[in-house]
């Protein structure tokens, strides 16, 4: 490598040092506890835990695919206000092992032991607890609230998915849905005009109200500081302002995480030169319709995915819900693509060359987000599953990979292009044709970003496709497995 290079590695990896400081930083004067309670895994965030001391509580619940890491900005805000917040990871879901089955069944189970959980820690106030969940996790706190009123003083719903409420429970309910996210702000207006429609938090649990939030959609008004401050206003009403180290925290983790991803990136294209081979692999003549093929193929893939779903329920296949097809939908479409493709065998190098892509890709997107936002380090119940996730990944990351072999960095992100509209409209297609398939639409604008870290893996390792098709297969298997749930 030239000498700059070396230059530029130092300032990549100061930049990656300074994000972990910042997030870790974030905290400071918190107390942090990871334990479970009848097999339920739960991590409370608050003031330190002492005899003596009393604060509210409050049960922070995630949605569909998400776990207790996606919802650690709702903890750290709360927290730094001086209340004491407990995240669960609900059946199948994040560290949970216990299968989804059930679903309503399982959930309203876990919010019962996060109740009980939270009330036994001596610094909680049992007569002042408060439940915040999204999507999916605001129906099992609306539910929790209707069921036992007097259990939660405040219930706050985002992204709200539909469920019982009226004039008097849950207590004090308070709702919020992004701007980008239609349904979701029409079920919250339909919910709060059921409840009686908006009114001042009260101490008779009378409460409701509703905020739109400008400029985010089902995921992102996760991270948006407005929906963490609405929610911290909302309790501040219900339980009076507490005594607290940063009552205006602002939560800028994510923003250091995408730092820290930018950098990794660059790390992988820095490192390039040391991945080169003296010799490239032959630059193979693709077969016919280079461009069309990509398109075809994913339509294909959902024309038959949707066949096969006639005679096997696939939103359940491999054990994982929705992500079993959808690693079955890139399989079946991969497969297609790929036999336009002209490729040549792997190599022993090739193998070691792709877990190393792989390894820096999980150290670029999974090592931080584990603290930010995602669990990446898997429990064991879903590291047996990742084989076969790499296996159906795998076909259309070597197409993708021997296709774009020695091309122009220009050439590459035309790809990334033309493969982000056409993955989208396959995938949309799914949502359309199967049955259950919904949550897919919700998680769709991730993918050009998931799509554009498999583009520099394969800048990364422009002359070895295959170790690009092995490391990106490995990535977004891993990706797939972390998100959706087993059962």
């Amino acid at each position: 490598m030239k000498p700059i290079r070396y230059g530029y590695l130092l300032i990549i990896i100061l930049v990656m040092g300074l994000c972990w400081w910042q997030v870790i930083q974030a905290a400071e004067g918190l107390e942090i506890r990871r334990f479970n309670q009848n097999g339920l895994p739960l991590r409370y965030v608050g003031p330190p835990i002492t005899d003596g001391q009393s604060i509210p509580g409050v049960i922070i619940a995630h949605g569909f695919s998400g776990s207790q890491q996606l919802m650690l900005a709702y903890s750290y805000t709360l927290a730094h206000a001086g209340y004491g917040t407990l995240s669960l990871d609900f059946g199948g879901h994040g560290a949970n092992a216990i299968p989804l089955i059930t679903e309503e069944d399982v959930l309203q189970k876990n919010m019962d032991d996060a109740f009980t959980a939270l009330v036994d820690l001596p610094v909680i106030d049992p007569n002042r607890i408060a439940a915040l969940g999204h999507s999916m996790g605001s129906g099992a706190v609306m539910r929790a609230g209707f069921a036992d009123p007097q259990r939660y003083a405040a219930v706050i719903a985002i992204s709200p998915t539909d469920a019982e409420v009226s004039a008097t429970a849950p207590q004090n309910l308070y709702f919020q849905a992004g701007e980008f996210e239609g349904h979701f702000a029409y079920t919250a207006e339909q919910l709060q005009a059921a409840a009686g429609g908006p009114q001042p938090a009260s101490a008779a649990g009378q409460g409701r109200a509703f905020d739109l939030i400008p400029n985010v959609e089902h995921i992102t008004i996760m991270f948006s500081p407005l929906s963490h401050a609405g929610a911290r206003r909302w309790l501040n009403e219900v339980f009076g302002e507490q005594t607290a180290g940063q009552p205006n925290y602002v939560d800028r983790r994510l923003r250091w995480y995408l730092l820290h991803l930018t950098a990794g990136l660059l790390l992988i294209v820095a490192l390039e030169p040391l991945f080169r081979q003296s010799k490239a692999s032959n630059d193979l003549s693709k077969r016919s319709w280079p461009w069309l093929w990509p398109l075809l193929a994913p339509i294909a893939g959902t024309l038959l995915l949707a066949g096969i779903n006639l005679f096997l329920p696939v939103r359940e296949i491999g054990g994982v819900l929705v992500g079993g097809a959808v690693a079955l939908w890139f399989f079946i479409s991969g497969l297609l693509w790929l036999s336009r493709v002209a490729f040549i065998r792997p190599t022993l190098s090739d193998v070691g060359y792709g877990l190393l892509l792989f390894a820096l890709l999980s150290l670029a997107f999974g090592a931080l987000g584990h603290l930010v936002w995602a669990p990446w380090w898997m429990i064991p119940a879903r590291l047996v599953r990742v084989p076969l996730f790499f296996l159906a990944l795998l076909p259309i990351q070597v197409a993708a990979a021997f296709v774009q072999q020695n091309g122009r960095a220009g050439a590459r992100w035309l790809w990334w292009l033309w493969q982000t509209i056409t993955q989208t409209v396959g995938l949309y297609l799914v949502v359309l044709l199967i049955p259950g398939m919904g949550f897919i639409s919700l998680i769709l604008p991730l993918l050009p970003l998931l799509l554009g870290i498999v583009t520099i893996g394969n800048s990364g390792m422009a002359t070895r496709p295959w170790a690009a098709a092995i490391g990106n297969a490995a990535f977004f298997g891993w990706v797939l497995m972390v998100v959706f749930p087993i059962i």
